[in-house]
């Protein structure tokens, strides 16, 4: 799974982890779980209410999400899917990919397996026999070009410059 983040543009996985991962707290949301927690404690309210204070730095940090909301949402939704399994958690979300992988569907549908599709890649992904190398490099593959067909078209679509990465600059978008 290495393959698909060597095949992200740095500064969208950059981005979309930043608005995934982090935005919210940049933008100055904050949990009212500790507020919550001392109330029920204490039987009652405890005189803490949310600031009103919103600094320049939350109002950037909700410009930039803003302006990446705009781009995400003009992305189709296999490549939003695509680019939220890889960026928006710390780890991959494996079984999301090969949900997307429209050749792991398939495969998965003609092997009639009763496991999940990340339980079963995972066998034939272990599995020595050739056509199972073959079916496990191809999924890779797939995803590998689609991730940076997708990267590619929301770094357009922000503006990014282009990545000096001869894998990313040679696709062509469909």
């Amino acid at each position: 799974m290495r393959a698909l983040l060597c095949a992200l543009h740095p500064r969208v996985a950059e981005e979309l982890a930043w608005r995934w991962q982090l935005a919210d707290g940049d933008m100055g949301l904050r949990s009212n779980f500790a507020p919550m927690v001392a109330m029920i404690e204490r039987g009652g309210p405890v005189g803490w209410r949310p600031g009103d204070d919103i600094d320049e730095r939350a109002l950037c940090a909700a410009e930039r999400a803003r302006l990446i909301d705009r781009a995400i949402a003009s992305l189709s939704t296999r490549e939003r899917d695509l680019l939220h399994a890889l960026c928006a958690a710390p780890e991959i979300d494996r079984a999301a990919l090969l949900r997307l992988s429209r050749l792991a569907r398939a495969l998965h549908r003609r092997a009639r397996s009763s496991r999940p599709i990340d339980a079963w890649f995972q066998r034939i992904a272990a599995s020595p026999h050739e056509l199972c190398v073959c079916a496990t490099r191809d999924i890779l593959d797939e995803l590998e070009l689609a991730t940076a067909r997708a990267s590619r078209r929301y770094a357009l679509l922000r503006g990014l410059p282009p990545h000096p990465s001869a894998h990313f600059s040679a696709l062509s978008l469909p």
